[in-house]
């Protein structure tokens, strides 16, 4: 009985905890020494930590309960060999379970570190193990380190508002490092040449891989190893990164070798790291176990048919969420005073959104910096805000979503359809959940009891069919289910489906975009997570939105989404489920948990629209522009802001002039049954029907090919204009099924420098107004707005080559014949 098995999980608790208080003489209890404070040497907390010999019953429960729900992760199998460029997360998921349960551990903390690890180098921010005991402290550094371009080399520096940002801690921090003689502040602004012996990068990448977690593609969890501005609640903040703010108290100090500033001579600093208490309060070691480890009436899920029995009229629809968990949020630290925008806010930026409007009102800017807090209100903001704009003349909008974790999925699709107007149609992916045995007995089981939405997310009427009808409640769409190979493994899923969430919007959207989407870009730091970078996603597959990255590591990419799951099931929202439908004796089903703790998991997946076979968090989309942050733009939202919306306007010229030219090329080369242009960038290769293939060779170096299946009658009636020229698009730039008439590529000169000439009239007409601006890679104000590293597309790389050669005079035939020789470079 579910009753009786709660009842006696507490009784195995209480059990545990007696034995543990028993277990040594208060003067030996390490936790005395750290109840109480603030802050404390990582040792001392760890210490703590380590009080708590291993328990073999608490482990069985935990792994029990960790095996059976990852029943319910979608990318199980997609671990076992993750394609490229995620390669870093390829794990066999119950392999390293049945490790973990064979394991010898001294102590409670060692067992459950591991999992934690295990889980956190999933990079799966939506799929974790957060056990309350173990992530009661967070390590603070008062030297976090950010990456900067400076004279156009990057590098990594102790962040030049150190002193500023870790002061706001209070003396209850800085005191501990006036107590040892440790002068933190000279660090500020140096510049950082080795990290524990390494190359600064190289000991950021071992962040990346082993601490930072969240996120799939690796370049976006080198942004997270530093420090950046957020938005946390409803404040601009400032967050630590996960070198100098780690969720782990193994570490006592790092070993720095630098340059401070005004000095040459490099010089070697252990910095020590400071304990932050994050958890309840607590005296001694069983009252530590007792207020932070043991499960509580939160920990494990209800069932909720009572509430909907005795709450009829009361009952709100619950709404699903798609985010990550950041335990720095609980004591989150103030962006400094003069890093905050100086601009006067728009309406609608009380909550998660601040809205500006740039010098000039032709620039709006909205920093969404959440999807998640008032639900309600999150909608009433984004439709002051854009009134607003509107109202001062805005004609292009700029979108930041640096460090936005997520939040509700709803809201995503709100933000996408009120920018894009609602005869776009269904705002949202097509999603579908795993069709595990356990998850058909709940869907079966939730259709005979009678639930609905207001109760389950299970139940159908949460969902509507491809063609837009709301799903019937008693609607089984899991079963049958419908078969999917991943790996080579059987993996089914549910029929795929749409959300609702257009039915539940409390604000009107307009038919039609407010502003011309041409002319609305995003700016992020990759750390876009979730419901962000499914909106982002939307915005890149739907509508080619330009989109803008800035820091990483030099010459690595960075994705412009982190994790792109789609809903997230906390472990008491899967266990509510569970117990609601009435199957928690199932042995299929996960026991409650014995500790405090939480195991969420990705629940539902999102299917791309360039590849509808393929979920969105393993489809590669990078940016069309990447930068570095410099002195000016690092935690400085309103320089970036500024910094962007010119790059942007002056890529907006450039991609013009680049799209007339090649597609006056193409015209040419289409008449002449030559090779697209894209086959002028790379070695003409046979057809794909005629190549014999290499086993050896990297297929790296083919041709670029992109593969659209074609759609189905209900997938192409809900998505005709938008996906359909998307694809196109494509097809018509990486299309190779053309044979050339000839392996020499100077064939083909002549009919270039015809296409050439006759476009070149065009450019210069409209070019001849404008000739003093696009001479020069320094634009308006004085802004560098060519990237150290771009993912321009070819057309963009050639228009980038003749701004630069062009120099404000006409173009001449030289001109013409230095693009063909860029050409055959490219």
């Amino acid at each position: 009985m579910p009753h009786t098995r709660l009842v006696l999980s507490f009784v195995g608790a209480a059990c545990f905890l007696s034995s543990l208080t028993a277990a040594a003489p208060p003067a030996a209890d390490p936790c005395v020494n750290v109840a109480g404070k603030t802050f404390v040497p990582p040792a001392d907390a760890l210490a703590c930590y380590k009080a708590f010999p291993f328990n073999e019953t608490l482990r069985q429960n935990v792994l029990t309960n960790v095996a059976r729900v990852f029943d319910f992760f979608t990318f199980e199998d997609y671990y076992l060999k993750s394609p490229p460029p995620f390669q870093e997360s390829t794990v066999n998921i119950r392999a390293t379970i049945a490790r973990l349960n064979s394991t010898k551990y001294a102590t409670d903390y060692d067992f459950s570190k591991e999992l934690y690890d295990f889980t956190t180098q999933l990079n799966d921010g939506h799929t974790r193990w957060f056990p309350d005991c173990y992530n009661a402290y967070q390590n603070v550094l008062p030297a976090p380190p950010i990456t900067i371009a400076v004279n156009g080399v990057q590098g990594v520096f102790i962040a030049f508002d150190s002193v500023e940002f870790i002061s706001q801690l209070g003396t209850a921090y800085t005191s501990y490092f006036d107590g040892i003689g440790f002068d933190w502040k000279r660090l500020q602004g140096a510049k950082v040449l080795r990290i524990e012996g390494q190359d600064p990068y190289a000991y950021v990448d071992t962040i990346a891989k082993t601490v930072s977690g969240n996120y799939l593609d690796h370049g976006v969890r080198v942004n997270s190893v530093f420090t950046s501005y957020r938005v946390s609640g409803t404040d601009f903040s400032q967050r630590l990164g996960d070198l100098a703010g780690p969720l782990d108290v193994t570490k006592n100090s790092i070993t720095f070798k630098l340059i401070p500033v005004n000095s040459t001579v490099a010089e070697t600093v252990t910095v020590p790291f400071l304990a932050n208490f994050l958890g309840a309060p607590f005296s001694d070691k069983a009252s530590f176990w007792a207020a932070n480890c043991a499960a509580n009436g939160a920990t494990n899920g209800v069932d909720l048919k009572a509430t909907q029995e005795n709450t009829k009229e009361g009952l709100t629809r619950r709404h699903a969420k798609g985010d990550i968990i950041d335990k720095s949020n609980s004591n989150a630290i103030a962006l400094p005073p003069r890093f905050i925008p100086s601009l006067p806010p728009a309406p609608g930026s009380g909550g998660v959104i601040k809205s500006f409007v740039l010098p000039g009102n032709k620039t709006g800017v909205m920093f969404v910096g959440s999807f998640g807090g008032d639900f309600d209100g999150f909608q009433a903001d984004v439709v002051s805000a854009v009134t607003a704009f509107k109202a001062a003349g805005v004609s292009q909008l700029l979108i930041d979503l640096t460090n936005n974790g997520g939040g509700f999925v709803c809201l995503g699709h709100f933000l996408h359809q009120y920018l894009s107007g609602s005869k776009i149609g269904y705002p949202g992916f097509i999603s579908s959940v795993r069709a595990n045995p356990l998850a058909q007995k709940i869907v079966a089981a939730d259709i005979a009891l009678g639930l609905t939405s207001f109760t389950s997310f299970y139940t159908g009427d949460n969902y509507a069919f491809l063609n837009g009808t709301q799903i019937p409640a008693n609607f089984n769409y899991i079963n049958p289910s419908a078969p999917f190979i991943v790996n080579g493994r059987s993996d089914p899923t549910s029929q795929r489906f749409h959300d609702t969430c257009e039915f539940f919007f409390s604000q009107p959207v307009p038919v039609n975009p407010p502003f011309d989407l041409k002319k609305v870009a995003i700016v992020n730091n990759g750390n876009c997570a979730s419901t962000c970078a499914m909106f982002s996603t939307l915005m890149n597959e739907r509508h080619s939105t330009k989109i803008a990255v800035f820091g990483g590591k030099p010459g690595e990419n960075v994705e412009f989404k982190g994790m792109a799951g789609n809903q997230v099931l906390e472990w008491v929202d899967l266990d509510t489920e569970i117990k609601t439908a009435g199957v928690k004796d199932d042995p299929l089903a996960p026991p409650d948990l014995l500790v405090s703790a939480n195991f969420r998991h990705n629940w539902r997946t999102a299917w791309s629209f360039f590849d509808v076979n393929k979920p969105i968090a393993y489809v590669s989309e990078l940016p069309l522009l990447r930068f570095p942050y410099t002195k000016d733009t690092y935690n400085n939202p309103q320089n970036l802001w500024t910094f962007a919306y010119v790059c942007f306007e002056t890529f907006l010229r450039d991609f013009e002039i680049g799209n007339s030219v090649t597609s006056g090329i193409e015209s040419v080369l289409e008449a002449q049954e030559h090779p697209t242009l894209e086959d002028l960038a790379v070695p003409v290769l046979p057809t794909p029907a005629t190549r014999t293939p290499n086993p050896t060779e990297n297929i790296t170096s083919q041709p670029p090919t992109l593969k659209f299946p074609s759609p189905d009658k209900e997938f192409h009636l809900n998505y005709p204009a938008a996906v359909q020229e998307s694809r196109s698009r494509k097809m018509s730039i990486f299309s190779h099924n053309k044979a050339p008439a000839s392996n020499n590529r100077l064939d083909m000169l002549p009919h270039l420098r015809a296409a050439l000439l006759s476009v070149g009239k065009i450019l210069d007409s409209r070019d001849e107004d404008s000739d003093d601006e696009s001479g020069d890679e320094k634009d308006r104000d004085g802004v560098d707005c060519l990237p150290g590293k771009a993912n321009f597309p070819l057309k963009t790389r050639m228009s980038r080559h003749w701004l630069r050669e062009k120099q404000g005079r006409r173009w001449e035939e030289t001109d013409y014949e230095s693009i063909l020789n860029t050409l055959r470079s490219l």
